[in-house]
């Protein structure tokens, strides 16, 4: 909320204080002077505490939006650099799976040659020591000698280029076993990073998570509300509607082509003396949200394959809705877009869900988190952490990820900037 918008609510709520003070100093009976000057002055002193009040709380309000402003663009680039870390370690964990394949197959193969040729290679080197006396040495006609001899001499060539076959074989799996050994110290390294970036963003994420405490008590009624909604909505399709209709102003209306900011929506009444503070700490809306693009580029929220498509039929025979990506354990999962959080929490077969309103009557909605670290009525930027995936899942963790315009689901896939530099290619 502006500094203006305060000034002009607590004029409102001090006016008529004002007016009483007036309307003592217009009406004030011969024999209660001294009286009416005591209430006068008591009022004043409230008049001048509301005040401070309302300076105390303005000055609170622009220092948490300042904060919140630096920690989201901090938690925004570190969430970026984990995505970036995930993907290197998906990268290297399939070079060294594939290098230490090559490392087995190598080893199978030189032990079944090297026993075949073992036999021979023994004879040879007892030729080449002393061959004189071993062609003495030897039973049988001396023709026969002769000619054992001529058949060793012409099959030495062959057996010597295998032999040297062997050896480069040999360098060769030496060299695997020193690539395997370089790729676990650079796949050690990342891992490293990996964890020491995970610990900062959830380093940041508490720290957004502390500012907000200001808002426990509207988010708490939130949540119940939200909860109620959960139960009482049949499917998808029918919490999107009854989102729809709980919504306290008109969507989002997309800006104008010469405009890149959403407006601003109209200011709220004045809350209940009881529940000023909540109001005006919570969280800030940013100061320049996009338009959801009808065409152009969003944010994956994972990092990942893509292994059910939109539109495809299950084994049960139901039709996809949206996409799901395969993700690494604990992997972070982030806000595709920018956009304010209407749903958060557990929905009928879907675990955990979490649904973000867009400009345009556009939705995403992601499911198949282990844990949410956003709550309803908060403002997002893409690319700011939402969530994380399960440490561990004997299926791999699996995001689920659906785009709705106007309620309706729609294919998610163009808007990504990857699955369309497949399809050119």
């Amino acid at each position: 909320m502006k500094p203006a918008d305060l000034t002009a609510r607590y004029r409102s709520r001090t006016a008529p204080l004002l007016a009483v003070a007036a309307a003592l100093l217009l009406n004030v009976p011969t024999g209660a002077g001294a009286q009416d000057k005591r209430t006068l002055n008591k009022l004043e002193r409230e008049i001048e505490a509301q005040q401070n009040r309302a300076a105390t709380l303005r000055e609170k309000s622009n220092k948490l939006a300042t904060e919140l402003k630096v920690l989201r663009r901090q938690s925004i680039d570190k969430a970026r650099a984990t995505q970036d870390s995930e993907t290197l370690l998906t990268r290297l964990e399939a070079q060294l799976a594939e290098t230490q394949n090559e490392l087995a197959e190598r080893e199978t193969a030189l032990q079944r040659q090297t026993q075949q040729f073992g036999g021979t290679i023994n004879a040879l080197e007892r030729l080449s020591r002393n061959p004189p006396q071993a062609l003495l040495m030897s039973q049988g006609k001396p023709i026969e000698i002769v000619r054992r001899a001529m058949l060793l001499r012409a099959a030495l060539p062959v057996i010597q280029d295998r032999a040297d076959d062997l050896r480069a074989k040999i360098s060769a799996l030496a060299e695997t076993r020193e690539d395997v050994a370089r790729q676990l110290d650079v796949l050690k390294n990342a891992t490293d990073d990996y964890t020491g970036q995970r610990i900062e963003l959830n380093t940041l994420i508490k720290r957004k998570a502390d500012l907000l405490k200001a808002t426990e008590s509207e988010q708490r009624r939130i949540n119940k509300r939200i909860q109620k909604l959960g139960r009482e909505a049949k499917n998808l399709k029918d919490l999107f509607a009854r989102l729809e209709a709980e919504r306290p102003a008109p969507p989002m209306a997309a800006p104008s082509p010469r405009s890149t900011v959403i407006p601003a929506p109209p200011p709220l009444a004045a809350p209940p003396a009881g529940q000023q503070q909540t109001a005006l700490l919570n969280l800030p809306r940013p100061d320049a949200l996009r338009p959801f693009p009808d065409q152009g580029s969003i944010t994956s929220p994972a990092r990942g394959k893509v292994t059910r498509h939109y539109g495809e039929t299950n084994a049960f025979g139901n039709t996809a809705k949206g996409i799901t990506i395969n993700t690494r354990a604990a992997a972070s999962i982030v806000a595709p877009y920018d956009g304010k959080v209407v749903f958060a929490g557990p929905f009928k077969g879907y675990g955990q869900i979490l649904i973000i309103e867009h400009s345009g009557g556009y939705h995403t909605l992601l499911a198949g988190m282990a844990n949410v670290d956003t709550s309803v009525g908060q403002w997002l930027l893409a690319g700011e952490p939402v969530g994380a995936m399960a440490e561990s899942d004997k299926d791999g963790p699996r995001l689920y990820f659906e785009l709705r315009r106007r309620g309706q689901p729609v294919n998610p896939l163009p808007w990504f900037v990857e699955y369309r530099k497949r399809a050119r290619g």
